[in-house]
């Protein structure tokens, strides 16, 4: 374990948090320069409840965000054509691998976002009975 002060963890801690809240996983957050490893991470986490309360809150904020970015994935058409020119005749294509890749795409981010808090982003209802 890198030792940290306390400032330096809750320095660190925070820009961690605030990675994760634009939408970024733990992961690609830990890879920044200065940060611990998973493992340091989460015995913050384990030893510190506001620590533990940031980072559930910060998941929260993340899946919001991601779905943000399915919205706007969605809405952006830029791409979507092409201009061809053949024996100086400009046309317009639609480039289906453009649209395909946007697809995937939400798709991807859906079903992450179903994963991560079912109750509130999943496809499935439910009925109890």
């Amino acid at each position: 374990m890198m030792a940290y002060s306390k400032e330096e963890i809750e320095e660190t801690f925070g820009r961690i948090i605030k990675h994760i809240e634009e939408g970024n996983s733990l992961r690609s957050a830990l890879r920044e320069d200065n940060t611990p490893s998973s493992k340091d991470f989460y015995e913050w986490i384990d030893g510190n409840e506001s620590f533990a309360k940031q980072y559930t809150c910060a998941c929260a904020r993340r899946a919001d965000s991601i779905f943000e970015d399915i919205l706007n994935i969605a809405d952006e058409s830029e791409g979507d054509k092409v201009s061809i020119t053949v024996d100086g005749i400009v046309s317009e294509k639609v480039d289906h691998e453009n649209i395909q890749r946007a697809k995937l795409r939400v798709d991807a981010r859906k079903w992450m976002l179903g994963k991560m808090n079912p109750k509130k982003y999943s496809d499935k209802s439910s009925l109890d009975l």
